[in-house]
């Protein structure tokens, strides 16, 4: 019977060992990579960190940003005007108490608390931004110095004609993060 499925040549034959033997599958280089030159290594570098960096900073924008804005209306909102526990006279949770009556619970400065902790969120999330923005400066810096660098080497014309991976020259790049 085993030789009856060696006979297949499949993996699910008998063998000698009974481990299978990895294999190693060469991986050939892509064609485009040869023909790239460092000038497009050094572009998609540099194209793939100003990606990053868009990323980085949506994140920071959508989650610590809006989390933080959000806390700090809602906390303000509370503060001016509780409809479902204010009666209908009522125009906010500080006009329900006579000028006489002090509250039974502190109010305002739970509130207050909350307020200046999401402002010093947005003061953090701001300084982020800034270092993002910094990170994107030296980027655009560096992109500039790669264009003025291929023009020495290779000359204008490459900059302005030469087709970077059957798209745009390195000019329009340059011109279009500038």
């Amino acid at each position: 019977m085993s030789k009856r499925l060696t006979s297949f040549k499949t993996p699910s034959a008998p063998t000698s060992s009974p481990v299978l033997q990895p294999t190693q599958f060469v991986i050939p280089p892509s064609p485009s990579r040869l023909s790239e030159s460092t000038f497009h290594r050094k572009l998609r570098t540099l194209l793939q960190e100003l990606r990053s960096i868009s990323q980085t900073w949506e994140d920071i924008v959508l989650f610590d940003g809006l989390k933080a804005v959000r806390t700090l209306v809602d906390a303000r909102t509370e503060l001016e005007c509780r409809p479902q526990a204010l009666p209908r006279r009522a125009s906010n949770t500080l006009s329900l108490f006579s000028p006489d009556g002090q509250p039974r619970s502190e109010i305002v400065g739970p509130k207050l608390a909350i307020m200046d902790k999401s402002i010093a969120q947005l003061d953090a999330v701001a300084a982020k931004l800034q270092r993002l923005l910094r990170r994107v400066s030296t980027v655009l810096d560096s992109l500039e110095a790669l264009y003025h660098e291929a023009q020495r080497t290779k000359g204008a014309r490459w900059c302005q004609e030469e087709a970077l991976w059957i798209s745009w020259p390195l000019e329009k790049f340059g011109v279009i993060s500038f």
